[in-house]
């Protein structure tokens, strides 16, 4: 296997990347293991939100994604799973999740894919700013034109302070678009994920 890509369950339309044919057939081709991980409520979520996971990188969220590919790579009988390098989708607060994850760890993660990203601060975006290293990371930012919870200027920001900066990144504007959809952008985010893929 040349990566891992995991998609976080925060929805119904995100999840469709895991069962996806083309997104099936784009992993097989490229030697891409899929992997969806679903949304388990913290008892004590450090934003206070009732239901919502425990978004602190340094509090688990990133060892319990290494510890379910260890365990992964066990079941699978893919060793290399365990230590390879990743492409990280999430949606919403897994969105902003990950950009933190490529801060935590952006020797591990090929492409992070941030769709309607955002979260209550300090786990959101309006804060962050990528170190060296993660700012290498290549990032897919996609952005809801009438997103009324995300919203488009808090992801855009981010995008703009980082780009400035020399960040490999790709923002995206769905006109018309709530706090919902991503599905409808598969077609440019597969093209986009061969070229990075080949790249990195």
């Amino acid at each position: 296997m040349r990566a891992v890509w995991i998609t976080y369950d925060r929805g119904f339309d995100i999840a469709k990347y895991y069962s996806d044919s083309e997104v099936r057939a784009f992993a097989h081709k490229q030697a891409i293991a899929l992997m969806l991980a679903r949304q388990c409520p913290a008892k004590s979520p450090p934003t206070g939100e009732r239901g919502e996971m425990d978004m602190d990188m340094s509090r688990g969220v990133a060892r319990s994604i290494f510890v379910a590919l260890h365990d992964f790579a066990r079941q699978s009988g893919h060793d290399e799973i365990s230590s390879a390098k990743l492409i990280v989708m999430g949606f919403s607060g897994t969105g902003a999740m990950f950009g933190h994850f490529v801060r935590y760890a952006p020797d591990r993660v090929v492409a992070a894919i941030l769709a309607n990203p955002g979260q209550t601060e300090p786990y959101g975006m309006k804060e962050m700013n990528l170190e060296p290293a993660a700012l290498a990371v290549p990032e897919f930012i996609i952005a809801g034109g009438i997103d009324d919870r995300g919203r488009t200027q808090r992801p855009y920001d981010y995008f703009r302070r980082h780009r400035a900066r020399g960040a490999p990144w790709v923002f995206l504007v769905q006109n018309g678009i709530p706090h919902c959809c991503v599905t409808n952008v598969k077609e440019l985010l597969l093209e986009w994920l061969d070229v990075i893929v080949k790249l990195r």
